[in-house]
């Protein structure tokens, strides 16, 4: 009897000290998808009572008993239903080891394959070959080299669109796997246009209009002109006394009788 009661009383002492070690600690989790689709639940690994156990989450909080100093993960990751070209995947840290009460919340990123190239002479921000981005809007922005100009962005597929597809910086919405392309035009010089030279007008001198000397009349002439009428009148004057004369002088008219 003694002996018993010194066995329960070593068997409760222990467990008392387990607890107050913590011998098995409380996990609260839950997972949510981001981006939409439909990947299988991640699974918990975890120790309960020395024996490894595996659990599915489910929708909602889910309340697991792991003993103390055990390993435990969420796996897998990338989640079930992922393929070379999709996947959903988490950023947490998803595995660990028990030392304390956990309440967690993990997040599943959809993700697409996407390749970035260039037409032309540029580059582009993200870049690369088959690189993950997420199912959402993804910044974008082409930067050309020195002689071209960007020309505009397009993709692969119906499933990559674009906000401003001419603007260097822009958005793509990725909801599928796909090429995005960024088109680089070469400069094409502006010519230099060909000045014309002005005109030099030339100032034609006005000829200078010589005139005719005016003849002016000889003074013995000049003189002449002013006794024209008088020596007229006396021409006139003269003319009729002749004729008087010789009028008085006509022998008289003679009458022969027979």
């Amino acid at each position: 009897m003694i002996v018993f009661l010194i066995s329960l009383s070593i068997c409760a002492f222990a467990s008392m000290q387990a607890k107050a070690q913590g011998a098995a600690w409380t996990f609260t989790l839950s997972y949510a998808v981001s981006g939409g689709g439909s990947p299988s639940a991640p699974t918990f690994n975890y120790y309960l009572d020395g024996v490894q156990t595996q659990v599915q989450l489910t929708a909602g909080s889910n309340v697991f008993t792991v003993d103390n100093s055990t390993a435990w993960s969420l796996t897998p990751n990338p989640l079930g239903g992922s393929t070379g070209s999709e996947q959903w995947i988490s950023n947490d840290v998803s595995n660990g080891t028990a030392t304390a009460n956990f309440s967690y919340s993990f997040t599943y990123y959809h993700q697409y394959m996407v390749s970035f190239a260039v037409n032309g002479s540029g580059s582009t921000s993200p870049a690369g070959s088959n690189v993950w981005e997420n199912a959402s809007s993804l910044t974008i922005t082409a930067t050309p080299n020195t002689g071209y100009t960007f020309s505009s962005w397009s993709s692969s597929t119906g499933s990559i669109t674009f906000n401003n597809a001419t603007a260097a910086s822009s958005t793509a919405t990725i909801n599928g796997t796909g090429t995005i392309t960024a088109s680089f035009a070469i400069n094409t010089p502006t010519p230099t246009p060909t000045l014309t030279p002005t005109p030099t007008l030339t100032v034609t001198p006005t000829p200078t209009v010589t005139h005719a000397p005016t003849s002016k009349p000889t003074p013995a002439l000049a003189t002449m002109g002013l006794y024209l009428p008088v020596i007229a009148a006396a021409i006139i004057l003269g003319a009729v006394i002749i004729g008087l004369v010789i009028k008085r002088r006509k022998p008289p008219n003679i009458i022969i009788l027979s």
